[in-house]
């Protein structure tokens, strides 16, 4: 019963988008999460109906999810076989769905500790208007010249295609966690704490800051009874290791890397008040900030600083020069009749 519904919610996705080529519809694919505003004059693509799980391979430690399955659900799923896929969002609260973290080209705070979730995905199948359905493969596409085309639809909003599934790599769940919060009295002061835990050992499965101006620590690892032993003699106590207080929604705000050597000075240039969580291990950061102009300045001079900045909403569409050129060629490829999320293709 769960495979014929799973197989007809795809193929209501599948008939939503040739109605939308043929009455030039724009639509919006939407999940739990709903982090991406919805763009004027666009229909909601409802993508939570597709989430299953279509495949796991304990041994391999792979997975092939629905994009419509949340973060929360999958990992419940992959915890019967002592798994997960390490990814939460400051402010997602686990409801983020596999698919709108990948188009959206999100990173989360366990990126130091467990790699990029890029580096995960293994496979994708993509509904494209221009070609159909397509399954792209990361591994073959590694020994073909040129771009790989499987990350043409990772950060990219849905604006060339609409993620129907995903091969991911997960990982083992740890025999221990634990965390510890530790106080500091400002940004340099968090650095030498940081360079103190870092000391002591790596990599830590995350080492965050929470806050700018006075922030807090927060050191956890996972890894076996006698480390978290070792570790317990010389920080003391720990709390148990679940996630720190979680963000309010981030609609105005940023998220990207920095370079490490910039973090105490991300902590000063921080507005007073926003929410901020900086992992010291990968230079990734996410925070909020009051208004557009102070999220202008902000990534500005994240920028200036070799830094990359963007919305936790998903990817801004301004690109200019040859970038603007073959972003069009692309979209024109992909979305002739323009259906999709982004600039409009000439003509379409």
């Amino acid at each position: 019963m769960e495979e014929d519904r799973g197989s007809a919610a795809r193929a209501a996705v599948r008939a939503r988008l040739a109605h939308a080529e043929v009455c030039r519809e724009r639509l919006w694919p939407r999940g739990a999460g709903r982090r991406a505003p919805a763009e004027p004059g666009a229909s909601p693509l409802e993508m939570t109906a597709l989430a299953r799980v279509l495949a796991h391979r304990v041994p391999e430690q792979r997975v092939r999810v629905e994009a419509g399955m949340s973060i929360a659900a999958l990992n419940r799923v992959l915890a019967e076989a002592g798994q997960w896929l390490p990814l939460s969002l400051p402010d997602g609260a686990g409801r983020d769905t596999v698919g709108g973290v990948l188009a959206a080209g999100l990173e989360g705070p366990w990126r130091g500790g467990y790699g990029p979730l890029l580096e995960r995905v293994n496979a994708l199948t993509v509904l494209t208007p221009g070609f159909g359905e397509l399954r792209l493969r990361a591994s073959a596409a590694r020994h073909v010249p040129g771009p790989n085309p499987l990350r043409l639809f990772l950060g990219t909003g849905g604006a060339l295609g609409i993620i129907l599934d995903a091969t991911l790599t997960v990982s083992w769940l740890a025999p221990t966690r634990a965390a510890w919060l530790l106080e500091a009295g400002g940004p340099w002061a968090a650095a030498e704490i940081m360079a103190a835990l870092e000391e002591l050992g790596r990599p830590w499965a995350r080492l965050l800051t929470l806050g700018a101006a006075r922030p807090l620590v927060w050191a956890e690892w996972h890894g076996s009874p006698e480390e978290v032993s070792s570790l317990t003699a010389r920080l003391g106590r720990s709390t148990p290791a679940a996630d720190p207080p979680s963000l309010a929604p981030v609609r105005s705000g940023l998220t990207g890397l920095v370079p490490r050597r910039h973090l105490p000075a991300l902590l000063g240039a921080w507005p007073c008040g926003q929410g901020l969580w900086v992992e010291w291990q990968s230079g990734w950061y996410w925070g909020r900030l009051p208004d557009p102009e102070a999220r202008r300045r902000m990534a500005a001079w994240i920028r200036e600083r070799g830094g990359a900045a963007r919305s936790p909403a998903g990817p801004g569409w301004g690109r200019s020069g040859p970038a603007e050129a073959v972003w069009r060629r692309l979209k024109a490829l992909y979305d002739p009749a323009g259906v999709l999320p982004g600039p409009v293709p000439a003509g379409g």
